[in-house]
């Protein structure tokens, strides 16, 4: 039979050869060897229906026998006349062409920079990109529509990933103010060894955070700015020789600090 004249639309049980002259230069033990040495399983399925054909079965006892429908099985068969053995890997799918222009200075490049930069910067009250924040911005930006599941994709491509950031305080210290402060406090502690040493700190905490995850780059540390208008509770610890003290306190205050270092079992 010429392999041209099996249409894989309206081949029928008919036109695919059966039994020894089903990939008649391929014989049943060769088959069975490339399907325990195929590491591609859609593939490996795909062998196995090649040799149950050989075995003489039909169309329909093999889409049974694999769970899978008839249509599925005529195609791979009509594509093992077509192709032979090869015909049992997959086709590589294109997909649909991107909707944004590529190369940094297109306009993935111009995303790629609008998520680096932040919501924020880009005109909205959010601290974090999410998906639907972010197909709103493509929309106003480029013109371009996303369904949610191809915004994934993009988001990826991109060199994205999804996390949970870590809180940020907007008036927190940079790490270069950090650093400057260790070293003062060791210059002083060096310059007085006698003194007694505590370290002291402030936190407060707020009810009704509701970080979520967001979309960042990957490889990079995270943090979202977060909002401080809601009621929040005050909490001092201090760091001593003899162990570590806390106490909550209604406000963070002179009062407050005065009290918390009130403490005579390291004061």
């Amino acid at each position: 039979m010429d392999p041209s004249t099996v249409n894989t639309m309206n081949a029928d049980e008919s036109s695919i050869p059966t039994g020894d002259k089903f990939l008649a230069g391929t014989s049943s033990n060769r088959l069975k060897k490339m399907q325990k040495a195929e590491k591609d399983p859609k593939a490996a399925v795909r062998l196995i229906a090649y040799n149950l054909r050989k075995d003489g079965m039909t169309i329909q006892q093999i889409a049974d026998s694999l769970k899978r429908s008839y249509s599925t099985v005529r195609n791979w068969l009509v594509r093992a006349v077509q192709s032979g053995v090869d015909g049992r890997h997959s086709i590589p799918q294109k997909g649909a062409p991107n909707k944004l222009s590529p190369g940094q200075q297109g306009q993935q490049g111009q995303l790629h920079a609008d998520l680096v930069a932040g919501p924020r910067a880009c005109g909205f009250e959010s601290g974090a990109w999410t998906v639907p924040l972010l197909m709103r911005h493509v929309k106003k930006k480029f013109g371009v529509e996303y369904a949610r599941s191809s915004m994934y994709v993009v988001l990826h491509r991109l060199g994205f990933s999804c996390r949970k950031p870590r809180p940020k305080h907007p008036k927190s210290a940079s790490t270069r103010q950090k650093n400057a402060f260790k070293k003062k406090v060791e210059a002083v502690a060096a310059a007085n060894p006698d003194h007694k040493k505590f370290a002291i700190d402030g936190a407060w905490f707020i009810a009704g955070w509701n970080i979520q995850y967001a979309w960042y780059l990957k490889g990079l540390p995270i943090s979202c700015p977060i909002s401080l208008s809601r009621e929040r509770v005050y909490m001092l610890g201090a760091l001593h020789s003899g162990g570590f003290d806390s106490e909550f306190y209604g406000k963070m205050d002179t009062a407050a600090i005065i009290d918390m270092l009130s403490y005579s079992k390291w004061c």
